[in-house]
């Protein structure tokens, strides 16, 4: 997946609407969420090298889609502090309590999973990262859904487990059982 604009769609006429441009350009394979006020969050990713034949280069950068404004009807891509470490192929998405966080990802293309997680806080002037104790394994190219109070975690190169993150006590545990690698 890449992100360069953003499309909003009206699911009752099909209608779409194309978003404002990321300040950071081009992001392929971010962490992205919709929070639940609406506003929609990107973070990591790789870009381009500066020169031709340049390697891929993982982020740090973070982004959010503001609400539209007088001058900026569609909204506009404000960006945020940096992640703690570079991050694409990163699962992200919205705890209980409304914070983006993001789980694993590489630093470089080809290169080993995290475990490392972090999680966002945006309220009002306090914008900040903070970390989460990391994932049992290191995970890249994985995913994550948050319910009931916990997020859990499952795919990477060859990892047959599934985590979950129990939010109110920080802790991880493995689901039982073995699923198919992503």
């Amino acid at each position: 997946n890449i992100i360069n604009h953003s499309m909003k769609v009206d699911l009752s006429t099909g209608a779409c609407t194309l978003q404002p441009e990321l300040n950071v350009g081009l992001r392929r394979r971010p962490a992205y969420a919709r929070l639940t006020d609406g506003r929609v969050v990107c973070a990591g990713g790789f870009t381009k090298g500066e020169r031709e034949g340049d390697e891929d280069i993982a982020l740090r950068t973070a982004e959010v889609l503001e609400f539209p404004t007088e001058l900026s009807p569609n909204g506009r891509w404000t960006l945020l502090p940096e992640m703690s470490v570079e991050r694409a192929n990163a699962a992200g998405c919205v705890l209980s309590d409304g914070r983006f966080a993001v789980f694993g990802g590489v630093d470089e293309f080809g290169g080993e999973g995290k475990a490392s997680c972090e999680v966002l806080t945006l309220d009002g002037d306090i914008k900040r990262w903070d970390p989460l104790p990391p994932m049992p394994r290191a995970r890249d190219d994985c995913y994550c859904v948050s319910v009931g109070g916990c997020v859990i975690v499952g795919g990477g190169k060859g990892i047959v487990a599934v985590d979950v993150y129990e939010e109110a006590v920080g802790r991880w545990r493995r689901l039982p059982g073995n699923f198919p690698p992503a």
